[in-house]
């Protein structure tokens, strides 16, 4: 048996932005990035993106507690598309005009 804390043993959390097939956005936050994705392709992730597919992830953050990372979710679910797509592209400087 370790001798961590719960939280020193807790995997880190991945914040994510997934578009669909219809172009929008949706955004969403999981310990298994890649199992996450594999169920929203699948259709059995969010009901929200399982009609939308295909689908895939981009623009991952990671975050060490699952607090900080449901915070960061609440913030990005509140952004406009314009300001969610500045950030996928890495456009920066849009970002900082929205």
């Amino acid at each position: 048996m370790s001798g961590g804390s719960p939280s020193q043993l807790a995997p880190p959390c991945c914040v994510y932005i997934l578009p669909c097939a219809d172009n929008s956005l949706y955004v969403g936050s999981t310990t298994d990035l890649a199992a996450r994705e594999t169920a929203h392709h699948d259709g059995r992730g969010a009901k929200y993106a399982a009609g939308r597919r295909p689908v895939r992830v981009v623009c991952p953050e990671s975050h060490e507690a699952r607090c900080t990372a449901q915070k960061r979710d609440y913030q990005l679910k509140h952004w406009t598309p314009c300001e969610e797509g500045s950030a996928c592209a890495g456009n920066l400087a849009l970002l900082k005009r929205l």
